[in-house]
């Protein structure tokens, strides 16, 4: 059995920034789509029928509220909420579905671009080559970013003054440290999970909003190990191989609900070096204004984590793979749930 010498587990500033991070930006989704969604309930209330439907989406939010406060207090568990209340939800979207696609059609026009909803998202990141795009009814979005395989140069893992070390090529397919972290709100909750020798992780935000109050979680699972790189090279890339999968959900009633799944790589130097991180965005969801998101996926990844050492001397590592999630609800009432597993197959190191 594999002794598991670091366990790092709760909470921690990092992962309560990134989960401040993707609230923010859900609110400047929300903001980017308001235009458009006032347009979209003018254009309801004077349909014929319109009204009604606006009165039942209120009867149906406030009967929600009470459902979630009453799972914030302890009283029912998630799956009574969904065995009371999923059919009303269902039976609201078939009955009103016609009224609102008209609707929709008479001001599609004012909605903003995926670009537009992408820049609230992430508008720290350039403009990704490629981007995956579902639209949800009405103003929800899923948008899953295209990774491509990463072509290892020269210039990324050594340089010609490097040529009389023997190249080096570690790799470790079992693992004996972990990361475990989760964050979130009390009227919110986070699970997080590892298996280190098996390299298996996951991760189950869960955030709700009740009588306008917001909710948000957040968690990372990683395992990882120890590696030590030896003196004479300046250059050096870690990789990870990680199988992953997600499925999440997404719904506001009167707001916006979001959730998203990220894989990470990271390196922890000894000697009170900063942690050096490679994180890949797997998908975000944003909750239309009427109905529920739901999205599915799974795949394989690799990332990669390039680095230049000042210092050609022997240095020792701690290298960590895995997998992060949030969920955030800005509304009246809302639920937003991220469930990510993955296996990370292999960590290595590479240098020549």
């Amino acid at each position: 059995m594999i002794k598991q010498k670091r366990a790092l587990k709760g909470h921690s500033r990092e992962l309560q920034e990134y989960a401040k991070m993707r609230q923010a930006a859900l609110k400047r989704a929300i903001k980017a789509r308001t235009s458009a969604e006032s347009a979209l309930e003018q254009a309801i209330s004077t349909a014929s029928g319109g009204r009604a439907m606006l009165a039942e989406r209120r009867r149906l939010a406030d009967s929600l509220a009470q459902a979630f406060k009453r799972l914030a207090e302890g009283k029912v568990s998630r799956r009574q909420i969904e065995n009371e209340h999923g059919k009303s939800i269902r039976e609201f979207e078939k009955k009103y579905r016609p009224l609102a696609e008209e609707a929709w059609l008479k001001v599609a026009a004012a909605a903003p671009s995926v670009y537009d909803i992408y820049r609230a998202l992430f508008p720290e990141r350039k403009v990704p080559v490629a981007l995956d795009v579902s639209i949800h009814h009405y103003l929800g979005w899923t948008l899953r970013e295209t990774a491509y395989p990463v072509h290892r140069s020269p210039d990324d893992i050594g340089s010609s003054g490097q040529a009389l070390n023997t190249p080096l090529d570690r790799c470790a397919t079992s693992f004996d440290l972990k990361i475990e972290l989760q964050s979130a709100d009390v009227i919110s909750s986070s699970i997080s999970g590892t298996v280190p020798a098996a390299g298996s992780v996951s991760v189950m935000p869960m955030a709700m909003a009740v009588h306008a109050i917001p909710g948000a979680a957040s968690g990372r699972a990683m395992v990882g190990t120890d590696f030590t790189f030896p003196p004479g090279f300046t250059q050096f890339s870690i990789s990870a191989d990680i199988d992953w999968r997600y499925d999440l959900l997404a719904f506001a009633a009167f707001g916006g609900a979001g959730s998203g799944a990220d894989l990470v790589l990271r390196l922890e130097p000894t000697g009170g070096v900063n942690p050096i991180e490679k994180v890949q965005s797997l998908v975000t969801v944003v909750a239309p204004v009427l109905w529920e998101a739901e999205n599915t996926g799974m795949g394989s990844s690799t990332l990669t984590l390039s680095q230049v050492l000042s210092d050609p001397a022997s240095l020792e590592m701690k290298v960590f793979a895995g997998v992060q999630a949030h969920s955030e609800v800005e509304a009246v009432v809302g639920d937003a749930d991220a469930f990510v597993t993955g296996t990370v197959n292999r960590i290595c190191i590479h240098a020549e």
